[in-house]
């Protein structure tokens, strides 16, 4: 952690202290918590079968998470690593967000079949020989055996992680299940998020020249489009045939916990961390200013300013109902003719594709339609639905920013005007800086995310991902900022859910290979396989688009509210006032840590 941090942190807890207002303290007790408490993500990804859970247990050096030769059922197991933990401890987290306590017997049976209420399960255990204290390492399910849960859960999961590492087992190599995952994965990560490759189970005494080495880290990289660095991990032997090899896997470990202790890492969270003190500190002095304001203003001018909020509010709510809602509302059915377009282009080139190779057999056809042909005509087309969303989306954005604008500079006119009639405030530049004292919140909605989405939102990543700047055009600022970042996540999301349907939707192709067809009927068979595939895609991906877009309506709303609501929470001053001499210190106090802040 860096000093710089905490002391600027200790520099504004000050002023909460000071203050003694219970909200502000709950949400500086949580960033000091962030502070001294980092925690790093790391996912773990790869077919059933690649050897995660057994890779996990090595790291443990203990056999805790369940292994079997078989597939088992998918669930997502999450293992943070603690100091001073005796034993450990094991943990089922449930959908309704409830943890419960539970024994090693219970977490290996909900390992082998989980419930349906389960979201994931916990285990919380003692540090390893390597510093990867505070790290929070997730076990995923196989490609093949995601659920529909498990899929919105890594949606989320995904982009908020600091390390992904793919694991591959050397005999299997890359399979048609890990383009797709791998695909999947290439949708949702950040740029800034880092991707290992992990070969497991190599022979002994194998290199990275070997043929089968290179051939792996050549296909994985040729599906990402980037260099990534890859760890070979042998196989351990054993002496009882029934146990499981914990492999140490010291290599991949020590370049793990270099990875999250970073410099460049811990750039990124003093960054984030630096946009969240400040964030707090100015939540502090619109607090100091606003009980200030309750003493100096009279009766009628705060009923004048409270008027003016209102109204405020209400012009910025009407985009609601005049707006968002009928511009998504046309989206969720112009998405679906849209898709529906796109599986007819694609159908299209797909037959005539099938018929320009020539002599091509069956055998060599539909891996060919399955690798080839299905793929890139479905990302193809999904890229051009997401160039549709994003310019309608952006527009609608566009809109909103204008409007919020051109209210904003309403509102603070009408809110200096009426701050001019006390001279103290007018001294003090208190009208001048009203559109500026209007923060994001960029602290109150990691707070409020913080444990979402199964638990992801607390990385590295998603704090730099909640920090914005203060700004004077605050209100475009904040809306266009906020919404371009949901719409990303959005448009992420298509591009991951479309390839997990049409990987899905490709199996009925894969059946037709294990039927004895003529050789004249054969392409006609296909391309009926072909329809039907292209048909199931169509229809999965556009009801999770459209229930995406649900998402992101309610998210435009719920910042257009959170604008609102902070705006009368801002003007809604007390009967009682506070007393002025305390007032004009913790004024004096404020200017002081601001300079000292250099804001």
């Amino acid at each position: 952690m860096n000093n710089t941090i905490m002391e600027k942190y200790q520099l504004v807890n000050s002023l909460v202290e000071k203050l003694q207002d219970e909200k502000l303290s709950i949400l500086s007790r949580f960033l000091k918590n962030r502070i001294t408490n980092i925690d790093s993500y790391v996912m773990m990804l790869g077919e059933t079968s690649s050897g995660k859970s057994t890779l996990i247990n090595g790291l443990i050096q203990e056999n805790v998470l369940y292994v079997s030769s078989a597939p088992s059922t998918g669930v997502i197991t999450e293992v943070e690593f603690k100091a001073g933990i005796e034993e450990n401890q094991f943990y089922a987290i449930n959908k309704d967000a409830t943890i419960e306590r539970i024994d090693q017997d219970l977490f290996n049976d909900l390992l082998k079949e989980p419930d349906s209420e389960l979201e994931r399960v916990k285990l919380v255990t003692k540090s390893t020989q390597f510093n990867l204290e505070n790290m929070r390492l997730f076990d995923t399910p196989g490609y093949g055996s995601i659920i529909k849960e498990h899929e919105e859960i890594l949606k989320e999961f995904i982009p908020n992680s600091d390390v992904i590492i793919y694991t591959v087992n050397f005999r299997i190599g890359i399979q048609e299940n890990d383009y797709a995952f791998l695909g999947f994965l290439k949708e949702l990560i950040r740029d800034d998020v880092e991707i290992i490759l992990l070969i497991n189970r190599c022979p002994r005494n194998i290199s990275k020249a070997d043929r089968r080495i290179v051939e792996i880290i050549n296909y994985t990289k040729d599906i990402l489009h980037q260099d990534i660095p890859a760890f070979l991990v042998e196989t351990e032997s054993v002496e009882n045939e029934e146990d499981y090899p914990m492999p140490g896997a010291t290599e991949l470990w020590n370049y793990v916990e270099k990875s999250i202790n970073s410099i460049e890492r811990q750039k990124a969270l003093d960054s984030a961390f630096n946009g969240f003190i400040l964030d707090l500190f100015y939540k502090c002095q619109c607090e100091v200013e606003k009980r200030y304001e309750n003493i100096k203003l009279s009766k009628s001018v705060k009923d004048q300013i409270r008027n003016s909020s209102k109204q405020f509010a209400e012009n910025v709510l009407k985009l609601i109902p005049e707006l968002v809602i009928p511009t998504f509302d046309k989206l969720k059915e112009n998405v679906e003719k849209e898709f529906l377009k796109s599986r007819d282009c694609a159908e299209n080139n797909i037959y005539n594709s099938i018929e320009s190779v020539g002599k091509m057999s069956m055998e060599e056809m539909i891996p060919y339609v399955n690798n080839h042909l299905l793929p890139f005509s479905v990302q193809q087309e999904t890229l051009g639905v997401k160039r549709y969303l994003e310019i309608e989306l952006n527009d609608l954005n566009e809109k909103i920013n204008d409007y919020l604008n051109t209210q904003i500079i309403e509102f603070d006119k009408e809110v200096s005007i009426c701050f001019s009639t006390a001279a103290d405030l007018a001294k003090r530049g208190f009208g001048k800086k009203v559109g500026n004292r209007i923060v994001e919140g960029g602290l109150l909605r990691y707070f409020a995310n913080f444990g979402g989405a199964g638990g992801a939102g607390a990385g590295v990543a998603n704090a730099a991902s909640h920090t914005l700047k203060v700004v004077g055009d605050i209100f475009g600022k904040t809306f266009k900022r906020e919404t371009h970042n949901a719409l990303k996540r959005t448009l992420s999301k298509i591009g991951a859910t479309s390839l997990k349907a049409i990987t899905s939707a490709a199996m009925v192709i894969i059946e037709l290979a294990t039927i004895i067809i003529d050789y004249n009927t054969w392409k006609g068979k296909l391309k009926s396989k072909i329809k039907k595939a292209l048909d199931q895609w169509c229809n999965e991906t556009v009801l999770s688009v459209q229930i995406d877009l649900e998402k992101l309506k309610e998210e435009n709303i719920k910042t257009l509210t959170y604008i609102v609501d902070e705006e009368i929470k801002r003007y809604a001053y007390d009967e009682e006032t506070t007393d002025e001499k305390e007032t004009l210190e913790l004024l004096e106090l404020a200017s002081k840590i601001e300079q000292m802040l250099g804001v």
